[in-house]
C-alpha cells in the first residue's frame, strides 16, 4: 500500500503488471471475495476521497492496446441470468442528478466517440440480429419509453436542439443529405416490414396522444407557417387571374415598388400575404377571392399583420370590375 500523497513509480507498476501476467483468480477465491464484500457500501466520505484522487485523470480514455487486452480477456465470457438479474435490480430506480449529468457532459466534451468512423462487421450484425430476434418489449417497458420521450419532446428547447442537430426526422435531409439516398429495401426486407406491421391498429389512447401532440404543433404559428411554406414552394405557386390583374395595375401605378409574394417567398407567422411594398414602406395588399374568402372577415387579417408592424389593404375580387375605384383605393393606401 502506498502512503498518502505518494504514487508508485512507473517501473514498479510495470513489475507488478508483469508479475500478474498469466495469474487468474480461482472461482473459490472469487466466491470468498464476493461474500466478504456483500452488503458493504462505501461511505460518502470515502467516495469523495476517491473522486478527488481520480480528478484530472483521463481514466475513460483507453488506449487501443488496453481496449484490445480487455476485449480478449472478456471474450467468450457471458454473464449468468442470475448476475444479470442482480445488476438489473441494483440499477432499478437509479437516476443521475442534473449536476451529475452536467459533470459527465463536461467530462466528455471534445472527446471523440469510440465508434466514430467505425462500422460493425457483417458477422457482428448477424450476431446482433440473432440476439434480438423474437424479443418483444413488454407493455410496461413501452409505456415507460413513451413517457420518457413525451417528457423530452414537450420541452421546446429540446425540440429545437434536435431539429438543428441533424439527427432528427424534422431536419431537412433532401437528396444526398438523406442517409437512405440511392438505397432500396430488398424484397425480403419489404416482406418482413409488411408482416411486422400487418394487423397493427392504433389504440384509442394512442390516437388521443397523437391528437394532443399535433394540436400543440398547430397552435404554433411559426411551425404552421413553415410547413405551409414548404408545401407551397414545392408546387411553384404563381399568381392567379385576379392577382395578375392587380399585379399589372400595381406595376403601372408604382413601377418596381410592389412585389408579388404570394408564392410564399414571404411569410408572417402562419399566413402569407399576396403583395408587399419593397420601397421601404411596411405595407401589404391582400387579394380576397369572392368564393374562397366569402366567410372571412378582412379585419382579422389586417389585425394579424399589424402585430408584425405592417399596414394591410384588402381588395376583393369583385372590386376589380371597377378599376378606377380600385386605383383610387390603392393610391390612398400607398400615398396616405
Amino acid at each position: 500500500m502506498t502512503r498518502k500523497g505518494m504514487s508508485m513509480p512507473e517501473e514498479t507498476k510495470l513489475k507488478i503488471g508483469l508479475a500478474k501476467i498469466g495469474h487468474s483468480v480461482s472461482d473459490e477465491t472469487r466466491t470468498k471475495l464476493s461474500l466478504a464484500n456483500k452488503g458493504k457500501r462505501l461511505s460518502l466520505e470515502t467516495r469523495k476521497k476517491l473522486s478527488l484522487a481520480l480528478k484530472g485523470r483521463s481514466t475513460h480514455l483507453w488506449t487501443e492496446e488496453s481496449r484490445l487486452k480487455a476485449s480478449l480477456a472478456h471474450k467468450g465470457k457471458c454473464l449468468t441470468e442470475e448476475t444479470k438479474a442482480k445488476l438489473r435490480e441494483a440499477s432499478l430506480g437509479r437516476h443521475h442528478t442534473e449536476e451529475a449529468k452536467l459533470k459527465i457532459s463536461l467530462a466528455n466534451k471534445g472527446c471523440v466517440p469510440w465508434i466514430k468512423g467505425r462500422h460493425h462487421t457483417e458477422e457482428t450484425k448477424v450476431k446482433m440480429r440473432e440476439a434480438n430476434t423474437g424479443k418483444v418489449r413488454t407493455e410496461e417497458v413501452r409505456l415507460n419509453i413513451g413517457k420518457i420521450h413525451k417528457e423530452k419532446w414537450s420541452n421546446l428547447e429540446y425540440r429545437e436542439k434536435q431539429r438543428h442537430s441533424g439527427n432528427c426526422a424534422f431536419t431537412d435531409k433532401k437528396g444526398e443529405k438523406n442517409p437512405f439516398f440511392g438505397k432500396h429495401h430488398t424484397e425480403e426486407t419489404r416482406d418482413r416490414l409488411k408482416m411486422a406491421l400487418s394487423g397493427r391498429v392504433n389504440t384509442p389512447a394512442q390516437i388521443e396522444i397523437w391528437k394532443e401532440v399535433m394540436q400543440k404543433y398547430f397552435e404554433d404559428d411559426e411551425w404552421v407557417g413553415q410547413r405551409v411554406k414548404k408545401s407551397q414552394l414545392a408546387q411553384h405557386k404563381r399568381p392567379n387571374k385576379p392577382e395578375t390583374i392587380l399585379l399589372n395595375l400595381l406595376d403601372m401605378l408604382y413601377p418596381k415598388q410592389w412585389k408579388y409574394v404570394g408564392d410564399f417567398s414571404m411569410t408572417l407567422g402562419r399566413y402569407c400575404p399576396d403583395f408587399a411594398n419593397v420601397n421601404g414602406k411596411k405595407q401589404l395588399i391582400e387579394m380576397y377571392g369572392s368564393y374562397w374568402h366569402r366567410n372571412d372577415n378582412p379585419q382579422d387579417r389586417i389585425d394579424y399583420f399589424k402585430e408584425y408592424g405592417f399596414d394591410t389593404l384588402v381588395i376583393w375580387e369583385h372590386e376589380l370590375k371597377d378599376i378606377d375605384a380600385v386605383t383610387e383605393k390603392i393610391r390612398t393606401f400607398t400615398d396616405g
